[in-house]
């Protein structure tokens, strides 16, 4: 049975961690699969909690994954029906997963989107930016790197897919083995589409 990423899984254990330790003095534990967060959070500036409602939920227009790609858009990207999206989130990093998988439970395909937004977040400790340039220098000499259109200019491929930061939001998106070339052409596509679904959630 298909699970979503493990490396999503990875990536959000370090943000987690790198959190929970801000500020308390402790030392970020260097993790074996990201052996350059440790010395990139070391060297992140302090940053400024968004602003809290009493809920202690941040202030802001939150954007959902499936805004930035939609099922109707996953299946045309895949070729093939795709069931509905299955949704996690961590408020704590300010992370929101939307996992689409193959309704043809033969089908190794699947199509997952995440965004990371201060607007989302819990902790003060970290901004969409630190975490992607954390998580860029743990990981893009693993993933064979070039040049795409529609994305912007800050991006990076590495697990477990493409890496986007744009506009303030981190996004990630993963399709099963980014070493195929059919699926580099999936994400390449899913890049762009979820930039300029992007711009349009924020009016731009």
């Amino acid at each position: 049975m298909k699970l979503f990423c493990v490396t999503i899984v990875l990536l959000l254990s370090l943000a987690l961690c790198l959190a929970g330790c801000a500020g308390s003095g402790a030392k970020v534990p260097q993790m074996q699969e990201m052996p350059a967060a440790e010395s990139a959070a070391a060297s992140a500036p302090p940053v400024s909690a968004p602003a809290a409602s009493e809920d202690n939920t941040p202030a802001g227009t939150i954007i959902e994954p499936e805004q930035l790609i939609s099922k109707q858009e996953a299946e045309q990207l895949l070729g093939e029906a795709v069931k509905e999206g299955e949704k996690k989130e961590q408020p704590v990093v300010g992370q929101k997963i939307c996992f689409y998988d193959a309704q043809n439970e033969d089908s190794e395909s699947f199509l997952q989107i995440s965004i990371t937004q201060e607007a989302f977040m819990k902790s003060g400790s970290q901004t969409p930016e630190s975490i992607y340039e954390t998580t860029k220098e743990a990981l893009i000499e693993t993933g064979e790197q070039r040049s795409i259109s529609g994305v912007g200019e800050e991006y990076f491929f590495g697990t477990p897919g493409l890496h986007i930061l744009k506009d303030g939001y981190y996004l990630c998106i993963a399709a099963d083995n980014s070493d195929n070339s059919k699926v580099q052409e999936i994400l390449d596509q899913a890049g762009a589409l979820a930039v300029a679904n992007l711009k349009k959630a924020l009016g731009r």
